[in-house]
């Protein structure tokens, strides 16, 4: 695993690098400082505490069909004793038939470290990361009130594919991965995020 880090457009330092089955005390911290909306905008329902098949599913990742990127702010200290920093946002994908080169993807942030750039920087590692695995595709579902994440799939070049025209149905966007995405977003991040799509490249000194 690689991580890297990179900072957003508000001058945040974050680091990122690909989550394992061993991130799952990491992940139920982070769910707590998730707050009750959104909780919704990413599973549909406010819920109270990750547990069960749900849990286990966003543990259960291959870094191929069902990848995720783990990331922290390296400037404070993990809650769980981990060496990279505090965690902030999760984003992953997953590939529901090995036959189709396509993918749903999701991005959760705590709510502290919204607004800060930080989903430009996350969807676009997804990209770069789904390219590298053969990809050409990726797709989220998201309610209509999601107007942070359809404002940000938008400038990705997501195409509305779903509308049920009202303001809270389920629509769906989606992304072309044949697209470099240093055509929307800035080239020297790109490159900057490239080792996550290398799963034997040597870890970050720490």
């Amino acid at each position: 695993m690689t991580p890297v880090e990179v900072q957003t457009s508000s001058g945040l330092t974050v680091r990122i690098r690909r989550a394992t089955p061993g991130d799952e005390e990491a992940l139920l911290v982070g769910f707590s400082h998730l707050s009750e909306q959104s909780r919704y905008n990413r599973f549909f329902t406010a819920l109270p505490r990750l547990s069960g098949r749900l849990l286990e599913q966003l543990i259960d990742v291959d870094g191929h069909a069902r990848l995720a990127l783990a990331t922290f702010d390296p400037a404070r200290p993990s809650e769980v004793g981990g060496p990279d920093g505090f965690g902030i946002a999760v984003a992953r994908y997953i590939q529901p038939d090995p036959t189709v080169p396509e993918a749903e993807l999701a991005i959760a942030i705590i709510d502290e470290y919204q607004r800060t750039g930080l989903g430009e920087v996350l969807l676009t590692a997804l990209e770069v990361v789904a390219r590298a695995n053969d990809l050409e595709r990726l797709y989220a579902i998201l309610l209509g009130l999601n107007v942070g994440m359809t404002r940000l799939l938008i400038r990705h070049g997501g195409a509305l594919v779903h509308d049920p025209e009202d303001d809270v149905g389920v629509r769906r966007y989606v992304l072309d991965l044949t697209i470099d995405p240093a055509d929307h977003a800035d080239p020297a991040l790109v490159e900057a995020l490239a080792p996550l799509a290398d799963a034997g490249a040597p870890p970050l000194d720490r």
